[in-house]
Parts: C-alpha cells; structure tokens; sequence
C-alpha cells in the first residue's frame, strides 16, 4: 500500500469538498432571495398559505446547510473526507429537494406559463448545480440525482410539444452533467498543482533550513531562531544559555576510518543531541564537527547539567565499525546570557571562549563562560 499517495489523494478530496462548502456559502443570502422571487411568482397560481410554508422551508434550509458546513478542516485522511462528503451531500440535499419538489405542488396541470417558469427554475437549478457543486463528485452526484428528475416533469402532460421539452431537458442534462465532469477536472488539476506547489515550497523550506546530513538545524536558521530567543530572553528577563559542542579529534576519526565512518559519527551525536535536548530548545549543526543547542527558559547551572549528561552520553557510546570501536568524546562550551551582552554575538562568543577552555584543558569536559 502506498500510504503517502492515499494521504495526498485525501487532502485533494477534502480540499475538493472546501471548495464545494466556498461555492456554496452564498446559499444563505441567495438562497432566501431567489425563493421570495420565486413565491410571488407563485402566488399567480396558488394562495400565501401554500406559498408560505415552501418559501421558509427554503430559508430553513439554507441556514441548516451552512451550519452543517462549519467545522470543515482544511486536511484530513480517507476517513475524515468519507464523513464530511456524507455530512455535505446530507446538509444540502434538502435544499435541493425543496426547489425540486416544486414539480410535484406547483405545478399546473393545462398552465404553459406555469410550467415554463417551472422548467426555468429546475433548469436553472441543474445548470448552477453543474457551476457550484463538481468541485467534489460524490456530492455532485448527489444534488444532480436530485434536482435533474424535475425536468421529467414534462413527460406527463404528453403531446408532442411536451415531450420535444423532454427530449431538450434530457440533452441539457447531459449537457450539464460534462461540464460539471469537466469542471471537476479542472478544479482536480489546480488543487494538485496547488499542493504539489505548496509541498515543493515546504520541501525547499526544510532544505534551506535543515542540515542534510543529521536533519537538526543550520547554521542560518540557528541564527534566526536564536535572535528571536535573545530578543525575547531581554524583553522579558528571562534565562537563556547555549551549549556549544566540538567532537574531539574528529580530523583524526576522518583520516583514519574515512569519510563515511565521519558522518557517521556526526549523524550519532546529533541523535544525542536531540535526545538530550527538550521541545522548546534548539538544536543545530553549525557545521563540520561543531554542534549547538539553544536552551530557552534555562539558567547557567541547568545548562551546565545538561552538557554534561550530553558529555557522558558520548563518550559512553563508541562507534562500532567492523571489529573495532572508536571511542567517542566531546568538548562543550556552556555560558548564560548577562545583562552586558550587547547581542547574541556576545553570548556566542563566550560560550566558544568556555569550548576553547575545555579543549585546552585536555578536552572532554564541559567548561563555563
């Protein structure tokens, strides 16, 4: 099974169906206002008291579709579009039953002009049924099964006039049923191109912030990201430290093992720390064999705990290739931002004055700035 293509055709459908619901909003001010033009026309053949009672029922309805619309999510898996198609093609249905019932009341037995301004309605109703509603096929499938049997109406007055309007209501509903197949392609070809768009957008997002080898962050993007930690951090007086780590003779684990036994190594402490790290801290590759992660929230001393859980997780876990094990160790720098940092650069460079500290002491160890 391909669950990837499943989830992007369910997006598609639900986009589809978001687009039904937008088309068909304006059902709520429409809705009414054609139904009150359509009840004085009525009231030419039949009393306010059978008028009425079809004329509210108009209004009911479009108000009930439009609250049953509310809550339609912008995505969601096959489950999710299968109710909402249900939920949609039942909010509308009696919208499109009420205008199609007029055959079956309002009509005049021996009346051309009743019948002509019948007709008019339902073909009218197929045509926007055809505009508004192929966004999604099921519920286009839906309204047209509803609305289109209103103009068989003719069929039963008989004659040869009639059943040429027959004949011509058939041919419009064939009509209308491909455009509304042709709409639904057309709208099914730009909601693809608008996601495959908006998903190469996101690709390239991830790409230009993401470091390819270890999936942590960039160096450009810890840049941002820790500005806006600073700014926040002075604003509101609030701890904020970082932790830079430099593995230790990593040119060394290079020349001897190889490049791919290097990124190896780089991919291994990412992975640790990421699971060092909390949710709301930022972890980043600065590039080569240096790393950074960003503690919000977090005064000198817990971050100095921190780096050193970090410390001893490395260099507890070796890297095994083939039969040999490299030991693993690593240098970290950990300082707080103080009142006398100017901007992040200062604090930046006294967390990699406390890693030249730690390295120059003998390496794997944590040192303070």
């Amino acid at each position: 099974m391909n669950h990837g293509h499943d989830t992007h055709e369910s997006a598609i459908r639900m986009a589809q169906l978001g687009l039904y619901v937008d088309y068909h909003r304006h059902d709520l001010y429409t809705g009414p206002a054609f139904g009150v033009f359509a009840a004085l026309v009525l009231l030419t053949w039949h009393p306010w008291w059978v008028v009425l009672p079809w004329f509210l029922a108009t209004v009911a309805a479009a108000f009930f579709a439009d609250h049953r619309y509310r809550g339609l999510p912008a995505d969601g898996d096959g489950t999710l579009e299968r109710y909402w198609s249900r939920r949609i093609a039942l909010a509308h249905a009696p919208h499109m039953l009420i205008w199609a019932s007029l055959v079956l009341w309002a009509w005049v037995p021996g009346d051309p002009l009743n019948h002509l301004f019948i007709i008019l309605i339902s073909a009218g109703g197929v045509a926007a049924t055809a505009a508004m509603s192929s966004p999604h096929r099921f519920v286009f499938g839906v309204d047209m099964l509803l609305i289109v049997p209103a103009l068989a109406r003719p069929l039963v007055e008989g004659g040869t006039l009639y059943y040429g309007i027959a004949g011509l209501a058939a041919i419009f509903c064939v009509l209308m049923f491909g455009v509304g197949r042709q709409v639904h392609v057309n709208v099914n070809a730009m909601l693809r191109l608008r996601r495959d768009k908006d998903e190469l957008i996101a690709e390239l997002e991830h790409l230009a912030t993401t470091d390819p080898l270890t999936g942590v962050l960039n160096r450009r993007r810890f840049w941002e990201l820790a500005q806006e930690e600073f700014s926040r951090a002075r604003r509101y007086q609030r701890a904020l430290s970082l932790l830079v780590l430099d593995i230790d003779h990593f040119k060394n684990i290079n020349d001897t093992h190889g490049h791919p036994v290097g990124d190896q190594v780089i991919r291994t402490v990412a992975e640790f720390c990421i699971d060092t790290a909390r949710s709301t801290d930022v972890v980043a590759r600065l590039g080569g064999e240096e790393f950074a992660i960003l503690l919000p929230e977090t005064p000198l001393a817990n971050a100095e705990t921190v780096a050193e859980r970090l410390r001893q997780m490395i260099g507890s876990s070796p890297i095994g290739v083939g039969d040999l094990l490299i030991p693993l160790t690593a240098s970290i720098g950990v300082a707080e931002l103080d009142a006398e940092d100017a901007d992040f650069d200062a604090l930046v460079l006294r967390t990699d004055r406390a890693l030249y500290e730690a390295k120059g002491a003998g390496r794997d160890r944590v040192a303070t700035g």
